[in-house]
């Protein structure tokens, strides 16, 4: 199989997705709400770059940098490391078949891991640091 459960991990004992095509996809339709923000963290390691978008929903790619108007995918490395990207906002309602989709680019065979993959909503809170 192209996408399959794997015993390397970050922790011992665990598990992680080993991806040997170049995407995976997740339906997330039930997780993201029109007008919201989300981040997107995860573990991973391999070889090429990695891009993250949701399929219809998001305003651009989790790896979309804002400043300079141009995609900056996630270099993965040999060694596990973790990412935090985004921020995504859903300026659509998301379809029922709404997914989450990591794709990488480069050469070669593809093959990468992904573990611990979380979708976060960006709360509106403030935080004031007082002197």
């Amino acid at each position: 199989s192209d996408v399959s459960n794997s015993n390397e991990a970050v922790s011992a004992g665990g598990h992680s997705l080993k991806v040997t095509r170049s995407d995976v996809v997740s339906n997330v339709s039930g997780q993201i709400r029109k007008g919201k923000s989300y981040l997107l963290t995860f573990w991973a390691k391999g070889t090429g770059d990695l891009t993250a978008r949701l399929s219809q929903a998001g305003d651009a790619s989790f790896t979309f940098n804002r400043t300079t108007s141009t995609e900056s995918p996630v270099s993965l490395t040999t060694e596990w490391r973790p990412y935090q990207i985004g921020p995504v906002e859903a300026l659509r309602s998301p379809e029922a078949t709404e997914r989450l989709i990591f794709e990488r680019l480069g050469g070669g065979a593809p093959l990468f891991f992904l573990d611990n993959i979380e979708l976060r909503e960006i709360t509106d809170d403030v935080y004031l640091i007082e002197e």
